[in-house]
């Protein structure tokens, strides 16, 4: 078996960036586009299931996806919902990122 991992394209508040979480944001036009992108390469590689969230901005990733593959059957499943980010959602990154030490976590530790 082949596993193919595909995050989201971009949604505005990607653009943005305001941290998302649980929030159901849409697809922006870039985000659209980026799926359409992978949807053209993925056609070299044939496959019969995709699985998303029910997020908005992932099942309509899977779905641009999926369109061109007749094959392929889109299933959505709960258990694939992002971690919420709790208080930080809808929060910007760059603010939440101050406030990472307070909290007790490094963001992005290298």
């Amino acid at each position: 078996m082949l596993l193919y991992l595909v995050r989201h394209g971009q949604t505005e508040q990607n653009a943005r960036g305001i941290v998302q979480g649980h929030l159901d944001t849409p697809l922006s036009p870039t985000g659209q586009e980026q799926a359409k992108k992978l949807s053209e390469w993925l056609k070299l590689v044939p496959f019969t299931e995709a699985w998303s969230s029910p997020l908005n901005r992932a099942e309509n990733t899977a779905r641009i996806i999926c369109a061109g593959q007749p094959k392929a059957k889109l299933r959505i499943d709960e258990r694939l919902v992002t971690q919420g980010a709790g208080r930080a959602e809808g929060q910007p990154w760059e603010e939440v990122k101050g406030k990472m030490d307070e909290m007790g976590g490094e963001p992005r530790a290298e």
